[in-house]
């Protein structure tokens, strides 16, 4: 059985629908992101990705440990109604098997954020098995995208692609890449 997954979406990514939005009349009008007023958010562009880890994201954490280090926060009324990371929106979802229990992957839609090799969102394949080549297992996503997985031990990083370019990237537990699903 497919464990529930609950995300946390910053409902501006490129692809996001205008469920996440405030309601309004039209599906089509533009979903407008709140500034986060957190000064100590952290720097996206910063980040780097490791397997199970996208900076301060980390795989294992529970909603309690990001609310209480600053790094996540409570939705307002009319959003996704899931936790939403704090700071400049770079995409990043949360992936809960329950609300309750550790975060068991973080999925990143934007450029910035970067692996050790300075691998990121946007970036080619070919750039992609040039830098870390044989160590890359081939998956298919369930929506038919392909994801070249780099694992180190119980943690991974899963580079998703669409006509041979990076569109989003994924830290998780395991080998296999999680199902997402929400807002």
């Amino acid at each position: 059985m497919r464990k529930h997954v609950i995300v946390a979406a910053i409902c501006v990514l490129v692809g996001a629908t205008a469920a996440c939005g405030p309601k309004s009349e039209s599906a089509t009008s533009p979903v407008t992101p709140k500034p986060s007023t957190t000064s100590n958010a952290p720097d996206a562009g910063g980040f780097i990705i490791e397997p199970g880890r996208i900076g301060p994201y980390k795989v294992g954490m529970t909603s309690k440990q990001l609310l209480d280090a600053g790094l996540a926060q409570k939705p307002g009324k009319n959003e996704c109604p899931t936790l939403q990371a704090v700071g400049k929106d770079i995409g990043l979802q949360f992936d809960y098997d329950k609300a309750d229990k550790p975060l068991t992957a973080v999925l990143l839609k934007s450029a910035g954020p970067h692996t050790p090799e300075g691998i990121q969102v946007g970036d080619t394949v070919d750039h992609l098995q040039a830098t870390v080549g044989g160590k890359l297992v081939k998956q298919t996503g369930m929506y038919g995208e392909i994801i070249y997985v780099l694992t180190d031990g119980t943690k991974a990083i899963g580079f998703a692609a669409t006509d041979r370019k990076i569109d989003a990237i994924e830290v998780f537990e395991g080998s296999d890449v999680p199902a997402w699903d929400g807002c």
